[in-house]
This record gives structure tokens, C-alpha cells and sequence, in this order.
């Protein structure tokens, strides 16, 4: 799944940060925000996830006393019920057997 997570900079200097999903991290730099307009950069992030997953997310940066500012949040998304392609093998092979086995069953018995 591809995600487009879009972040602030509400300060008046270039900030440095980190975005992560699990173990997944990308670094990145947001420009100053202006009085008449506030910086914001998109970072695109490939997660895979799992059924029933939800994406979150955790943001890490240096704020103006250089001490590390953590911030996590979490999306409305939520992966659902969503069959891959082993999932649909698994199914379909599962099928024809239930169909061979019923067949078997109908055969006569003398």
C-alpha cells in the first residue's frame, strides 16, 4: 500500500526529521514557514500491511532548545479484509477439493 503523508513546519527555521512505520524510516527536510504561508512537504511511503492493520506513523525532530520531539498518529485506514494472491490460491485449491470430495461421495455404492 502506498501512502502520502503530508507534514508542517510551523517554524520560522529549515527543519530536519524523520517519518517511520515500523521499521521502515525516511529522513527528510521541511523549509521555514512565512507569516502569509506555512511549509509543507508530502512524503510518500510504501508499507505492507497486514488484514486488519492500521497505519500509523511516528514523526521525529530536533525542536529550537535541540532536544528530540516525538509525535505518533494514527490513520482512519485500516486494511480490511483484502485477499492477496496466496489467499486466493489457498481458497480456489480448497474449492476444488470440497468439489472432488462431493463427487466422490455421489458415486454408486454396489
Amino acid at each position: 500500500n502506498k501512502f502520502w503523508v503530508t507534514v508542517q513546519n510551523n517554524g520560522a527555521s529549515s527543519t530536519e526529521f524523520i517519518l517511520c512505520n515500523k521499521d521502515d524510516c525516511i529522513e527528510s527536510i521541511i523549509g521555514p514557514s512565512t507569516y502569509s504561508q506555512t511549509a509543507t512537504v508530502i512524503v510518500s511511503m510504501e508499507v505492507d500491511m497486514d488484514w486488519f492493520e492500521t497505519f500509523s506513523v511516528e514523526l521525529s525532530y530536533l525542536d529550537d532548545a535541540n532536544q528530540t520531539v516525538v509525535k505518533h498518529s494514527t490513520s482512519e485506514y485500516s486494511s480490511g479484509v483484502g485477499f492477496g494472491a496466496l489467499e486466493l490460491f489457498i481458497f480456489v485449491a480448497l474449492g476444488v477439493l470440497a468439489v472432488f470430495w462431493a463427487r466422490s461421495r455421489n458415486k454408486p455404492r454396489f
